[in-house]
C-alpha cells in the first residue's frame, strides 16, 4: 500500500509538469467509424448482431484468444495420486466477496449435504477485496490460510508468482477429477485463458463470476430529441450527447444547465472500454503495457472534446444513477451490477443496455471479477479445494447464484437456464446477449496499480485546465507509470 502511494504522488507530480509545459488550444479531433449492430428495444431484448435467442445462435467472429484457449484446452490425462480416503472429514475454508446470507453462502453448505468425498466447505464472505487481501497475507503469516479464494486476476498473478497459489493444470487435466475438453471448451475463451499467467502458461483460477462495463442510455429522451436508434459509433455518441446537453441549456429549469450528455466516469474500466471501442489494445505482442497508440490518442481526444463542447458533464456524486433517472445524463457508464437498482429509480422512461459505441463492427464492452484459486497447503486439501471450486462453477450452480445477482455466467451452457431471468429485464438479457463480444482487463499482476494509474489519466484529462494537444505528454506519462507499475509487481 505504501509503494503505491508512492507512485500516485510521483505520477500526480509529473502531470502537473505535463500540463504547466504542454502548448495550449490544439484543435481536436473525433475519430469516426461505422459499426452495424442493431439494439434492442425495450420490446426486443437482444441485439439481432449477437443473438436472436439466448444460447442458440453462433458466436461471432471476435477479437479473443480463442487460439490460445485451445492450445490451452488439454485431454485430460490421469496426473494426480491421492489416497481418496483422506478427503473423508476434511475440512477446508472458501473466502468471497459477498454477503454472510447471500446464495453462495448456501451453496457451499450444499456442496456439504450433496457431495460424497466427506469434504466439508466452511464459506466466510468479506466486504471488499482489500479486506480479502490483507486477511489473507495475514493468514500467510500466520500459518492458517484459507484453501480457496475467490479474487481478482491481478490479486492471483501476484500470489501465483509468489507460490502461494497451486498451479491448476495438473488437475484440470487429470482423467478422474479434471475437467474434459468440452467442459473446458463450455467456458468462454477470453474468460478462460484470461487466468493463465502469461509467461508461464500455467493456471492459477477457474473463471468464477463476472460483470460487465458498458452504458446505460435513456432511449425515451433520446426519441424526443429526434433520434430513432442508438449510437453505435463515437460520431453519433457525441451528436446524441450534445443534442441532450444543449436541451437541458434551452428549457426553463436553470438547474439542469450544464447537464444532459454523457455523465463522465473516470473509472479504469472506462478508460479500458474507450480505448477497446477506438480498436486500441492495453497490451502488445510481448504482453507489456503499450499506452502510447493512435488509437489511445484519438480516444482521448474525443472524450476531451465532448467536454470541451459541453456534451460530457461531471456529476457531484460517484455513481450517476440518480441523474441518469432524472435526465441529467443521457448516457451514463455502469456495471451490470447496476441494472436492477437503476431499474427501481426509473420512471416511466424506457431505457437500454448498450456497449461502448465502437469506430468498428465489433461493439466494446469490458468484464472483471473474480476467480476460484486454490492456496497451497497438502495434497489432499489442494484436491478438496478443486472439488469445491469445480462444482461451484458448474453451470448449474452458476444459473443458481445468478438468479439473485445481475452477473454473468462465465459458461455458455448457462446461458440457457438463465432465460427466466431474461425475460424479466430487458437490460439483462441485452448485457447476456453481448457476452460473446466480452474483452477484459489486463490479467496481470501490475494492474492493480497500472489500473489506478489510467483513472488519474481520465481525471488529468476532465480537468478544466487540460487541453487536448496535452495528449501525446499524458499517454508519454502513463506509459511510464505502467513500466513502474511492472517492476514494482510484475
Amino acid at each position: 500500500m505504501f509503494h503505491w502511494r508512492v507512485n500516485l504522488t510521483a505520477f500526480c507530480i509529473i502531470l502537473l509538469v505535463v500540463i504547466a509545459t504542454a502548448a495550449c488550444n490544439a484543435a481536436p479531433t473525433a475519430a469516426a467509424g461505422r459499426a452495424s449492430l442493431s439494439v434492442p428495444s425495450p420490446t426486443s431484448a437482444l441485439p439481432h448482431k449477437t443473438a436472436a435467442s439466448l444460447g442458440l445462435t453462433p458466436e461471432p467472429k471476435i477479437r479473443t484468444a480463442t487460439a490460445a484457449a485451445k492450445k490451452a484446452t488439454a485431454t485430460p490425462m490421469h496426473t494426480l495420486s491421492i489416497n481418496i480416503e483422506k478427503l473423508d472429514g476434511l475440512k477446508i475454508r472458501f473466502w468471497y466477496v459477498g454477503r454472510p446470507d447471500d446464495r453462495i453462502a448456501s451453496l457451499a453448505a450444499e456442496f456439504n449435504r450433496s457431495q460424497a468425498q466427506g469434504v466439508a466447505v466452511q464459506a466466510q464472505s468479506f466486504w471488499g477485496y482489500g479486506e480479502l487481501s490483507e486477511a489473507f497475507e495475514s493468514a500467510i503469516n500466520t500459518g492458517n490460510p484459507p484453501d480457496v479464494l475467490a479474487v481478482y486476476n491481478y490479486q492471483a498473478a501476484s500470489w501465483a508468482r509468489g507460490d502461494l497459489l497451486v498451479d491448476l493444470s495438473p488437475y484440470q487435466s487429470d482423467a478422474k477429477w479434471g475437467l474434459s475438453a468440452s467442459e473446458q471448451e463450455d467456458f468462454y475463451p477470453v474468460f478462460w485463458t484470461q487466468d493463465l499467467l502469461l509467461a508461464e502458461r500455467t493456471r492459477y483460477g477457474l473463471p468464477f463470476r463476472r460483470s460487465a462495463w458498458l452504458m446505460f442510455y435513456n432511449q425515451t429522451w433520446a426519441r424526443e430529441l429526434g433520434f430513432k436508434t442508438p449510437p453505435v459509433s463515437p460520431q453519433e455518441f457525441e451528436r446524441q450527447v450534445c443534442a441532450a446537453a444543449k436541451a437541458n441549456r434551452s428549457d426553463a429549469d436553470a438547474a439542469n444547465d450544464g447537464t444532459g450528455g454523457w455523465a463522465i466516469s473516470t473509472e479504469p474500466q472506462t478508460f479500458t472500454a474507450w480505448l477497446y471501442a477506438f480498436d486500441g489494445v492495453m497490451l502488445n505482442a510481448q504482453g507489456r503495457y503499450a499506452f502510447q497508440t493512435s488509437q489511445a490518442a484519438a480516444a482521448l481526444t474525443f472524450l476531451r472534446k465532448l467536454a470541451d463542447n459541453g456534451c460530457a458533464w461531471a456529476s457531484q456524486y460517484p455513481h450517476p444513477n440518480a441523474s441518469f433517472a432524472n435526465r441529467r445524463a443521457l448516457a451514463i457508464s455502469a456495471s451490470t451490477g447496476a441494472i436492477a437498482d437503476q431499474a427501481a429509480l426509473m420512471g416511466t422512461d424506457e431505457w437500454l443496455v448498450l456497449p461502448f459505441p465502437s469506430v468498428g463492427e465489433q461493439p466494446s464492452l469490458v468484464t472483471y471479477g473474480p476467480s476460484l484459486a486454490v492456496v497451497h497447503t497438502s495434497p489432499e486439501r489442494q484436491l478438496a479445494a478443486w472439488i469445491f471450486a469445480k462444482w461451484l462453477v458448474s453451470p448449474e450452480n452458476q444459473a443458481e447464484w445468478l438468479r439473485f445477482d445481475e452477473g454473468l455466467p462465465t459458461r455458455k451452457s448457462a446461458l440457457p437456464l438463465l432465460s427466466e431471468r431474461a425475460r424479466q429485464s430487458a437490460q439483462t438479457s441485452a448485457a447476456l446477449a453481448l457476452l460473446p463480444y466480452a474483452r477484459t482487463e489486463p490479467p496481470l499482476a501490475s494492474w492493480s496499480l497500472a489500473r489506478w494509474a489510467t483513472s488519474d489519466a481520465l481525471t488529468q484529462l476532465f480537468t478544466a485546465s487540460f487541453s487536448a494537444d496535452q495528449i501525446p505528454a499524458l499517454l508519454k506519462t502513463l506509459d511510464q507509470m505502467a513500466i513502474e507499475s511492472s517492476v514494482a509487481n510484475p
